[in-house]
């Protein structure tokens, strides 16, 4: 017995000067083999309480769900002991957490099947607990949201808040998870006034009950931020997501998924409205908390990247633009299947900002680079290859490296002959302007 106190001695002071990253999975490691034990005292389950809120708290702080999700499933496991005492309501209290970050997670299948066993459960036992019916019914029209079954989804939240509106004993804050759920299901069907009255109502209780800089509020702020913004209401969308930005800012680690995706809202607002200068500065941090949570290659950058090189183009900075789309480049060719057409469309822009800054050297390599896949996805006809083959020639007249033009236009006699013909007129014409280069060059060919 004493040393088993002298051991749990040593959870609790590790607990207490648990401050590096590292040591989480090491504590969550020791805390699982704890809740595996034979014998719990008393004071060992007050030390894996403290430890389970003291963790969840940072991980979500963080946007570590998944992290969050295995700690909820601990924890569950340790309050259905049956030495462990846990008040009523405890044990629900945590599944409903857990099947929200499993969402947030988008575990969608997982939750969906935990959701409908709970409710297996729920309804085969003696008493039906009717709060906690529509509570996991609540949650299951989100998943469904989540799953883009948005009529089902929508059918499920108005039943289940037409009843508990109808129902004395129902706490006022799931109503409100209710409402909102059902608010961002309307807003991606589209029903724009009925979603603007819910989060609107939702808001305003929130912020009565919870406060405004409570996560919850802020979600709801995020959601009639972004109708606004469908609506072109930039201007009101635009305040919302700033409140939604400082609030979150202040409660979450600057790298957690709700800051990003804050930012990047507010990054595409500023690119609505043309205010191209705060995009490029948005974006940018967007990227830095990418870089620093995730590593420079992680697949999310493509869509910063071009968003960046979108802005810096609209500010004519075509130096900082050509950088983010060879960015842009690395990362598709990185993570995206080599037949995938995004990458076309990456080479087209480039082409048109060395065009924008008179860069033909360039716009010729791109071409030709541009030319080779589309042809090796087979995305070219015969009136696009001539096209393409005669921008090249255009382009080619204002490069003045005889050298580089010689090696592009050996390149594209071949492929012209091969795809277009030997007697076409396009080939014709590469053949003409090669042979002024040879002559440029000295050559005797």
């Amino acid at each position: 017995m004493i040393l088993l106190w002298l051991l749990t001695s040593c959870l609790h002071q590790k607990l207490t000067n648990m401050n590096e990253a590292n040591d989480v999975e090491q504590m969550t490691l020791e805390i699982s083999d704890w809740v595996g034990k034979e014998d719990i005292l008393p004071f060992h389950q007050h030390t894996i309480a403290k430890w389970f809120e003291i963790m969840i708290q940072q991980q979500i702080e963080m946007g570590n769900y998944a992290e969050v999700v295995q700690l909820y499933e601990l924890q569950l496991k340790f309050v259905n002991r049956e030495d462990v005492f846990s008040e009523e309501g405890v044990v629900f209290d945590i599944q409903i957490h857990l099947i929200r970050f499993m969402t947030l997670d988008s575990q969608y299948l997982d939750a969906k099947r935990y959701v409908n066993e709970l409710l297996q459960i729920n309804q085969s036992s003696e008493q039906e607990c009717v709060s906690c019916r529509l509570q996991l019914q609540s949650e299951l029209g989100n998943i469904n949201r989540c799953l883009k079954d948005y009529k089902t989804a929508r059918r499920q939240l108005e039943s289940v808040l037409n009843e508990q509106t109808t129902l004395t004993n129902i706490d006022a804050i799931d109503i409100l998870v209710t409402k909102h759920y059902l608010a961002n299901t309307l807003n991606v069907l589209k029903e724009d006034q009925l979603a603007e009255t819910l989060y609107v109502e939702v808001i305003q209780s929130r912020s009565r009950l919870l406060g405004d800089y409570h996560p919850d509020t802020l979600n709801t702020k995020y959601g009639l931020a972004y109708l606004y913004k469908r609506l072109d209401r930039y201007s009101e969308s635009e305040v919302l997501y700033q409140e939604t930005l400082n609030g979150r800012s202040h409660i979450f680690h600057e790298s957690h998924p709700q800051i990003i995706s804050t930012l990047k809202s507010l990054g595409s607002l500023y690119t609505l409205q043309h205010k191209h200068a705060l995009a490029v500065e948005t974006y940018s941090k967007v990227e830095m908390s990418i870089v620093q949570s995730k590593g420079e290659q992680h697949p999310d950058l493509m869509l910063i990247s071009a968003e960046l090189a979108k802005n810096h183009r609209q500010l004519n900075e075509f130096e900082q633009a050509i950088n983010c789309y060879h960015r842009l480049l690395e990362l598709q060719q990185l993570h995206l299947s080599d037949d995938d057409p995004k990458i076309i469309r990456t080479l087209q822009r480039m082409i048109q900002i060395y065009i924008d800054s008179k860069q033909y050297e360039k716009v010729v390599e791109t071409y030709v680079r541009f030319l080779d896949k589309s042809l090796e996805l087979n995305l070219m006809t015969p009136t696009s290859l001539s096209k393409s083959l005669s921008s090249i020639l255009n382009y080619g007249e204002r490069v003045k490296d005889a050298n580089q033009l010689a090696r592009v236009y050996e390149h594209i006699l071949t492929i012209s002959q091969s795809q277009l013909g030997e007697r076409d007129q396009v080939t014709c014409r590469i053949r003409i302007e090669l042979s002024k280069v040879y002559f440029q060059r000295g050559d005797t060919a």
